[in-house]
C-alpha cells in the first residue's frame, strides 16, 4: 500500500511538473501564468500521502468520515477561492484544489482508522486497490481537458474554465461522492446479488434527485451570488457554470454503478472504458480551447458515454425503472443547465 501511495504521488508529480516547464518553454502559457499553477504540484502528493489512511477508513467502513472530510474541504476551499479569483486569476482555482485535498487530507489524519486485516492481500486486490485507482483516473480525468486548453488555447480560456469547474462540480462533486461512499457501504453489508440491486433501486433515485436539486442550487448562487462578486472580466466563467453542472445527473449515476460493479470484483472491465474517458476529456479539451460552450457540450456526451458503458456493464443490477430514472434526470439536467445559462448569458450580457 506504501509502495502504491509513493508511485501515486511520485509520479502525478513527475507529471506535472514536466508539464509547468515545458509547457512554457513550447511558449504555450507564460512563465507567470505557469508560476500561478505551481499549487498542482502538490495536489498528487497529497493524494498519495493520504491514500492509506483513505483504504484504512474505507476498510473500517467509515464512509461517513470520508465523506464528511470530502465535503468540509471542499467547501471551505471553494469560500477562499471564489474571492481570490479577481486578484490571482487562474491561481485562485489551483489553489482551490490543493485546499480541498490538503483539508481533506488533514481532517482522515485526525482520525485513527483500525489497520486492514482481513487477509490484507485480497481485500487489498479485490476492493481498495480498485477503488483507488478508480478515483485516480477520475482525477486524470478532469484534469486532460485543463491541459489540452493549457496548451492550445490562451491562458485566459484557461482561467475561465478552471473557476467555472470549481465553482460548478467542486460542491456537486463533493456532496454526491458523500453519498457514493454510503451507497458503497450498503452494498458491501450485501451478501447477494438481488439484495444489492434492492440498495441500488433505493439509493441511486435519491442520488439523481439530489444531483438536480444541487445542479440547480448552484446555478441560481452563481447568478445572484458569485456573478455580482466576480464582475465583468469572469463572465464567460459565470455563464459557463450551468452547463458544466449539467453532469451531476449522469456522474451521480455513473459513480454509483461504478461502485457496484467494484463491489462485485469486476473492476477491470472498467479500465477500458476508463481510458476512453481520459481520451474523451483530450476531445473536450480542444472544444474548450476553441469555444467553452462547444467544450461544456462535449464534457457532457462523455459523462453520457460513461454512463452508457456502466449501465452495460452493471447488467440486470440496473432495473429498468432506475435506465429510465437515469435519463429522465439526464434531460432534466440538460434542460436547467441551457435555462441557466440562456438567463446568465441574457441578463447579464455575458457569453461564453
Amino acid at each position: 500500500m506504501r509502495r502504491a501511495a509513493l508511485a501515486s504521488s511520485a509520479g502525478g508529480f513527475i507529471v506535472m511538473a514536466v508539464f509547468l516547464v515545458v509547457a512554457p518553454a513550447a511558449g504555450a502559457i507564460e512563465w507567470h501564468q505557469s508560476a500561478k499553477l505551481v499549487p498542482l504540484l502538490g495536489v498528487p502528493v497529497i493524494c498519495g500521502a493520504v491514500l492509506p489512511r483513505l483504504c484504512a477508513a474505507q476498510a473500517a467502513g467509515e464512509w461517513r468520515a470520508v465523506s464528511k472530510a470530502q465535503t468540509i474541504g471542499s467547501s471551505i476551499s471553494i469560500i477562499v477561492a471564489v474571492p481570490l479569483a479577481p486578484v490571482v486569476g487562474i491561481g485562485a482555482a489551483s489553489l482551490q484544489s490543493l485546499a480541498a485535498e490538503g483539508l481533506f487530507a488533514l481532517q482522515l489524519r485526525k482520525r485513527n482508522f483500525p489497520h486492514p486485516t482481513l487477509g490484507s492481500t485480497r481485500l487489498w486486490r479485490r476492493y481498495l486497490l480498485p477503488t483507488s485507482i478508480n478515483g485516480a483516473m477520475g482525477w486524470l480525468q478532469g484534469q486532460a481537458d485543463r491541459l489540452v486548453v493549457a496548451i492550445m488555447g490562451s491562458a485566459a480560456v484557461l482561467g475561465q474554465l478552471s473557476i467555472a469547474a470549481s465553482l460548478a462540480r467542486t460542491p456537486i462533486d463533493a456532496a454526491l461522492l458523500g453519498y457514493v461512499n454510503l451507497l458503497r457501504a450498503e452494498l458491501a453489508k450485501q451478501d447477494s446479488r438481488e439484495l444489492k440491486r434492492a440498495v441500488l433501486d433505493r439509493y441511486l433515485p435519491r442520488l439523481l434527485t439530489g444531483a438536480l436539486v444541487l445542479q440547480a442550487l448552484v446555478s441560481v448562487l452563481t447568478a445572484f451570488v458569485v456573478a455580482p462578486l466576480l464582475g465583468g472580466p469572469w463572465a464567460p466563467a459565470i455563464a459557463l457554470v450551468p452547463l458544466l453542472a449539467a453532469s451531476a445527473a449522469p456522474a451521480a449515476a455513473t459513480w454509483s454503478l461504478s461502485a457496484a460493479i467494484i463491489d462485485e470484483a469486476r473492476a477491470r472491465a472498467l479500465v477500458p472504458w476508463q481510458i476512453m474517458g481520459v481520451g474523451l476529456s483530450l476531445a473536450a479539451g480542444y472544444g474548450f480551447a476553441q469555444s467553452l460552450v462547444l467544450g461544456a457540450i462535449l464534457a457532457w456526451i462523455r459523462d453520457i458515454i460513461a454512463l452508457i458503458a456502466r449501465s452495460w456493464l452493471a447488467g440486470n443490477l440496473l432495473s429498468r425503472r432506475l435506465r429510465w430514472w437515469s435519463v429522465a434526470a439526464t434531460g432534466i439536467g440538460a434542460i436547467v443547465a441551457g435555462v441557466g445559462y440562456s438567463f446568465l448569458s441574457g441578463r447579464f450580457g455575458i457569453g461564453a
